[in-house]
């Protein structure tokens, strides 16, 4: 399953470099950005001119939240044309956290993470590996990925027996 990561560069930056250590095959990146979005530093931009992946980036119209809702809008696409997908929001607002909520409601598969986790990702997988070993680095990566689908999962579960009780 295709992990697609939607990402507010106006709030995180290019905190979510980190993620183009994810497996290719297994993850998209979606960067949503404005003329306010803080720069890229000169390091982030060699790693992402360096990494094979291919990124995609949508300029967003400005304005008050402007991006927030282009970014909310084109999750609800994504997830119309792939209902069974699984989908990351990748910022520090908070405000995502209604819509993560209203998804999970309707059983999709969408959790909000921080540009300080994506930080982690990158420290973990140095943690776990050496030098040139790029298989690990990937499977170091792919397990990250699982835990947080795990987690989803677990926390989908979790809000739905609360509701149910809340029904009763």
């Amino acid at each position: 399953m295709t992990v697609q990561y939607l990402i507010d560069s106006e709030n995180v930056g290019d905190f979510w470099i980190p993620l183009l250590e994810l497996p290719a095959d297994k993850s998209e990146l979606i960067v949503f950005y404005t003329r306010n979005s803080p720069h890229m530093s000169y390091e982030s931009l060699i790693r992402l001119k360096e990494s094979d992946r291919t990124v995609t980036f949508i300029k967003c119209y400005e304005g008050t939240n402007a991006l927030d809702f282009q970014l909310v809008s084109e999750l609800g696409y994504l997830i119309g044309k792939n209902e069974s997908g699984s989908f990351v929001i990748v910022t520090n607002d908070t405000g995502f956290d209604a819509a993560v909520k209203y998804w999970r409601r309707k059983k999709k598969s969408v959790k909000r993470i921080t540009g300080k986790e994506c930080r982690n990702l990158e420290r973990r997988i140095r943690e776990d590996l050496q030098p040139g070993q790029m298989q690990e680095r990937n499977t170091a990566a792919s397990e990250i990925r699982y835990a947080v689908e795990d987690q989803d999962a677990e926390q989908a579960v979790q809000e739905n027996e609360l509701q149910d009780k809340q029904t009763l």
